[in-house]
């Protein structure tokens, strides 16, 4: 997946491929659960509200 959004999001993360294709689970480098939706320009996942509400930059 070559896209700006991608790239500006795993920059400083890596990505791993979650339960279905469109969602993407990223850690950055302290380890903070990140969720992100190439199709829903980043925004964030109701699994992730339990967790650490933080957005992805949607571009």
């Amino acid at each position: 997946m070559g896209k700006k959004g991608d790239e500006e999001c795993e920059k400083n993360s890596h990505r791993v491929l979650m339960s279905t294709i469109d969602e993407w689970m990223h850690y950055n480098k302290d380890k903070e659960k990140i969720c992100c939706s190439i199709y829903k320009g980043y925004k964030l996942f109701p699994e992730c509200e339990g967790r650490r509400k933080v957005i992805c930059k949607n571009h």
